[in-house]
C-alpha cells in the first residue's frame, strides 16, 4: 500500500465507548485548553467561549440529545458502507492536532474550575493522530434504522479527520451543535448559556409584601442575579427552613441596610441552608429584584416590610457610548485597576457584551461598592450608571 493520509501509510481507526451524563461529547488536548483551568463549569456552553476555542481549532464539541453510553469511531478514512446507509446529517468543525493525540471526553476531564478527573486517569479515551490542521466531521449513525439491522459493530458516531491546508475557512458554530443519532433529526445549535441575561433588569414580578427583613452591612454585595450567604441564628434558620417540616417557611426576604420607608432593598429568594457543628447556620439567598420599602411592621424573629416594585429605568444609550464604556471597563479589569476585579472568563464575557444595561449591570456586580451605593446606581438609568461607575472607578485609585 502506498502512502495514505497525510503521508502516513496506515489509516487511523480507533473505536471508543464512552458515557456522558451531560449529553455532550468533545475532542481536545488538555494542554491546548489550559487557559480555561479556572473557568466555570460547562464554560463550553457560552457562545463567546465556544466560538473562541472552536475558531482556534482547540475544541470540537457536540450534543448527543441524551445521557447514556455511546460508541464513537474516530478515523482518517471514510465511512463504511454500513455506516453510510444509516448516516444522519453531519457537522464539520475546524481542528488542529498539536500533540500527536487527542482526548474524547464527556467534559469530566475538560480543563475548568470543576474538572472531575485528570486526563491521564482515562487512558482508554485517548486517540493517536498525526499533528496537523483538519476538517473534522461528526456523523451520527442511526442504529435504529432499517438498514442498521442488528450490527453490534455499528457506532453511534463516526468522527472523520480530513487534512486541511488551514482552518480559517471552516464555519464555526455559536454553541456545540446537537447531533442526535436519528435520521429524522435536523442538527441545531442550542441557545447559548446566558451572556447578558444575568445582568439585565429582572422581568419577573416580585412577591407580595410582608417580607421578612434581613439587615445587611454596607460591605455585603447583593443585587438581582447575585447570591449572598449569611450566618444566622437558629430562629432565623427555622423561619426559612423549619426543622419539623410542618410548615413551608418563608421563601422570600428583603435585604436592606435600613428598614425604613423609602429605602431600597434587594428582594431575595432562599436557596439553601448549611449547618455546621458548633457554628451558626449559614443561609443562602439569591437576589431576584429590587424594591422600595413603604412600611415596616414588628414581627417575631424578623420584622416584616411592605414594599413596592421599582420601575425599570431607561437603559438606552448610543452604541458608541456603550462600546467606549465596555472598552474602558475591560482595560481597567485586565490591569487590575482600583477596586474592579474580574476573572479572565468574566473579562471575556464583558468583551462579548453590547447593551449598556448588561455592561453596567456587570460592572455593578464586579465593582467593590457599599451596599446602598451599589443599589442606588442599579436603580438609575444606564446613562447615569455609566457616569456614576466611571466617577467611582476614577476615584478608586
Amino acid at each position: 500500500m502506498g502512502l495514505g493520509f497525510n503521508g502516513f501509510a496506515a489509516i487511523m481507526n480507533t473505536s471508543i465507548t464512552i458515557g456522558t451524563d451531560v449529553a455532550h461529547l468533545m475532542l481536545f488536548h488538555p494542554d491546548d485548553l489550559a487557559h480555561r483551568s479556572e473557568d466555570p463549569i460547562a464554560w463550553y456552553g457560552y457562545d463567546f467561549a465556544y466560538r473562541a476555542e472552536s475558531r482556534a481549532g482547540r475544541l470540537v464539541a457536540w450534543g448527543t440529545g441524551s445521557d447514556g453510553g455511546f460508541l464513537v469511531r474516530l478515523t482518517t478514512g471514510l465511512l463504511t458502507e454500513a455506516e453510510r446507509r444509516s448516516a444522519c446529517a453531519s457537522w464539520t468543525f475546524p481542528f488542529v492536532v498539536r500533540h500527536g493525540r487527542v482526548l474524547l471526553d464527556n467534559s469530566d476531564a475538560l480543563p475548568g474550575a470543576e474538572q472531575m478527573v485528570r486526563p491521564e486517569e482515562v487512558p482508554d479515551l485517548w486517540c493517536t493522530i498525526p499533528n496537523g490542521s483538519y476538517r473534522v466531521t461528526v456523523t451520527p449513525i442511526d442504529r435504529t434504522s432499517e438498514d442498521a439491522g442488528d450490527d453490534p459493530e455499528l457506532p453511534d458516531y463516526v468522527v472523520t479527520f480530513d487534512a486541511a491546508e488551514e482552518i480559517g475557512g471552516i464555519p464555526v458554530a455559536d454553541t456545540p451543535p446537537e447531533l442526535r443519532p436519528y435520521q429524522d433529526w435536523t442538527p441545531r445549535q442550542p441557545v447559548s448559556m446566558e451572556t447578558e441575561q444575568r445582568f439585565a433588569w429582572p422581568a419577573a414580578p416580585l412577591p407580595g409584601g410582608g417580607l421578612p427583613v434581613i439587615a445587611v452591612e454596607q460591605g455585603i454585595a447583593a443585587l438581582p442575579g447575585l447570591s449572598a450567604r449569611f450566618a444566622v441564628g437558629a430562629d432565623v434558620a427555622a423561619l426559612a427552613f423549619p426543622e419539623d417540616r410542618k410548615a413551608d417557611g418563608f421563601e422570600h426576604y428583603l435585604l436592606t441596610a435600613r428598614a425604613e420607608p423609602g429605602v431600597l432593598g434587594v428582594v431575595a429568594r432562599r436557596s439553601g441552608l448549611s449547618r455546621f457543628p458548633g457554628r451558626l447556620p449559614v443561609l443562602s439567598l439569591h437576589g431576584i429584584g429590587i424594591a422600595r420599602i413603604t412600611g415596616v411592621a414588628a414581627a417575631p424573629v424578623l420584622d416584616r416590610a411592605e414594599v413596592e416594585a421599582v420601575a425599570k429605568p431607561d437603559m438606552t444609550v448610543g452604541a458608541g457610548e456603550a462600546e467606549a464604556f465596555r472598552d474602558h471597563l475591560a482595560a481597567l479589569a485586565e490591569n487590575g485597576a482600583g477596586r474592579l476585579a474580574a476573572s479572565r472568563f468574566e473579562i471575556e464575557r464583558l468583551r462579548a457584551m453590547a447593551s449598556a444595561e448588561a455592561l453596567t449591570g456587570w460592572a455593578l456586580m464586579q465593582f467593590d461598592l457599599p451596599f446602598d451605593d451599589r443599589l442606588a446606581l442599579y436603580a438609575s438609568t444606564a446613562r447615569d450608571r455609566i457616569a456614576g461607575i466611571r466617577a467611582r472607578l476614577e476615584g478608586a485609585g
